[in-house]
């Protein structure tokens, strides 16, 4: 051996390099693992897609979209919402949707795919990289391959997500901005002299997540928190400093659309009138926004279905043995102040909690307000990064071995029966999507009725354009089928207006539309959201005003002609 050479340290180097193999070994079998899964998954999406998956709130993204690849700026061809008729025009500003998905939408389209395709691709992609951002933050933070792997996993499993990724809405997009934000402050906390660009890139992402959908701004104000609590906490500039550079690149992107949305429609963000909610209607929408993300609702429970009579049955199960062995539960407190010293579990945690309060809150004091099962799906992958720590925190100490298997036989019923819920929520989904509870199916069904030798949709698409749009309920998803300018009523939850014969004459001349379409099966006049849509009932009952001439009449549509109302458009 060669002097000067200690034994120990040749030793202890042949260690290190065997244990840096074995991490890149690991490393290469969990993206091996990533691909195969992410893979399938891509393929299984794209496999079940069918254009008629589209949701509301996707073809007003789809629509804009269109516009602004064409070069028509941020406006939208289907005008359904009062702040979209103050103009009088059409195409009219977009202020309902910020423009981040929209615009995507747009620049995918560019590359060839059909903007509704487009869109659905944005929210894919979207939704495969999600689970390798978690994996990313997870693994940052110290955890093992496979617990990241699996933690990263879950979403996956997700299946309400899945169905906004097949109805092209925005909630994909906009869940990742929020993790990458979330990503881009431990990267500031890991690599001290690239702190500044870190923590600029985290408000930057912020900000982008809020161009996508207002609820970014929940996070933008957690993200804002975050930094000024440390900074009360540690009173020096460098916490000023930090606080500063997230929040000027999130404000650069929230305030030019709050102020051109004030400016166009009189509101900052949305279209939702005052309006006050009883605690009780409060709790409803709360149990409809669970069972829609997790599959265990009280209809459910009352017909005896499996997956809510298996959640009763664990969640009784855990109480009784909570209260048994109640002694031997306990917190570690030392796990609890570690974990929330944690930069992506602090930062989590807090993000949650802004969510609930304004969720509520919004819930409470708007006419339509609601807490929508979209509005949790986006604190989900939150919850998973605090997941493992909360793991640790319980402490369970049995004093007998079947303790010990009873507490592991319980866990394994619990992953069981979020299993079947998630299946029930598939399964609910997926019928209404393949069957006559699609709107879009009924529509899309309808227009093929012949008039003139050609399908009706024919004969529309020949004769709607923007100086003679289309008059209909359902109107965005008639606009998505038809891709063609449409007016719409909006609904009582929406609008004070009420859609008397006189205000839809009006419209109709302000817009020059030519036809009027009705689909009888799509309006239901006991639903309280038509209460304001007197027009239509009459349409409904039969009774027509002398300015519609019948055209079309079956079962499922029926076509209108307007004649003699005077037009502002020629």
């Amino acid at each position: 051996m060669p002097a000067g050479i200690p034994l120990g340290g040749i030793t202890g180097g042949a260690r290190r390099v065997r244990l840096a193999e074995r991490a890149a070994a690991g490393s290469a079998r969990v993206l091996a693992l990533w691909a195969l899964v992410l893979g399938a998954t891509l393929v299984g999406f794209v496999t079940l897609y069918d254009p008629s998956f589209i949701d509301i709130d996707g073809a007003f993204f789809v629509s804009a979209g269109k516009n602004l690849a064409s070069g028509r700026g941020f406006t939208t061809s289907i005008l359904w919402h009062e702040e979209q008729y103050r103009l009088g025009r059409m195409p009219a500003p977009q202020t309902v949707f910020p423009p981040g998905y929209p615009l995507l939408i747009a620049l995918v389209s560019r590359l060839g795919a059909d903007p509704p395709y487009a869109a659905f691709l944005v929210s894919l992609v979207s939704f495969a990289a999600i689970p390798l951002v978690v994996y990313g933050i997870l693994r940052t933070a110290g955890h093992t391959h496979l617990r990241s792997f699996a933690v990263g996993g879950v979403w996956l499993g997700s299946a309400f997500a899945w169905f906004t990724v097949f109805r092209c809405m925005s909630d994909m997009p906009f869940i990742l901005l929020t993790l990458l934000s979330l990503r881009c402050v431990m990267e500031s906390e890991r690599h001290p002299k690239r702190r500044d660009l870190w923590l600029a890139a985290a408000g930057t992402v912020a900000g982008l997540a809020f161009t996508v959908r207002y609820q970014g701004l929940f996070y933008v104000v957690s993200l804002g928190c975050f930094f000024l609590l440390r900074l009360i906490r540690q009173r020096d500039w460098p916490s000023a400093r930090a606080l500063i550079l997230v929040a000027a690149p999130a404000s650069v992107c929230v305030l030019p659309i709050l102020v051109r949305n004030r400016a166009l429609t009189g509101k900052l963000t949305g279209t939702m009138i005052p309006g006050e909610r009883s605690l009780l209607e409060l709790l409803r929408t709360l149990e409809w926004a669970w069972g829609g993300l997790f599959g265990f609702t009280k209809s459910g429970l009352l017909r005896g279905g499996v997956p809510e009579v298996g959640f009763v049955l664990v969640a009784l199960a855990g109480l009784a043995g909570g209260v048994c062995w109640i002694r031997r539960l306990g917190i570690d407190r030392s796990a609890l102040r570690a974990a929330l010293a944690k930069t992506h579990v602090s930062l989590a945690l807090e993000y949650m909690a802004v969510s609930a309060i304004l969720i509520v809150e919004g819930a409470r004091h708007y006419a339509s307000g609601q807490i929508d099962p979209r509005y949790l799906l986006a604190v989900v992958p939150f919850g998973l990064l605090c997941l493992p720590d909360g793991v640790r925190l319980i402490r369970f100490t049995p004093s007998l071995a079947w303790h010990a298997r009873a507490s592991r036989l319980w866990l394994g019923a619990v992953v069981v029966v979020i299993v079947a819920g998630q299946v029930n929520v598939f399964d609910r989904n997926w019928n209404r999507l393949l069957t006559h509870a699609n709107p879009y199916r009924v529509i899309r069904d309808a227009l093929e009725r012949p008039l003139a030798g050609e399908p009706l949709i024919r004969f529309l698409q020949a004769r709607v354009t923007e100086q003679s749009p289309l008059l209909g309920n359902e109107a965005q998803l008639l606009g998505a089928v038809l891709d063609r300018p449409v007016l719409g009523l909006a609904s009582a939850s929406y609008s004070r207006k009420v859609w008397t014969e006189d205000q839809v004459r009006q419209l109709v001349g302000t817009y020059g539309v030519a036809y009027v379409v009705f689909f009888p099966d799509l309006f239901d006049p006991g639903d309280p959201e038509h209460r304001n849509r007197p027009f239509v009932h009459e349409l409904k009952r039969g009774s027509v005003p002398p300015w519609l001439v019948l055209v079309l009449v079956a079962p499922d549509v029926r076509l209108y002609r307007v004649e003699g109302v005077a037009r502002t458009r020629s």
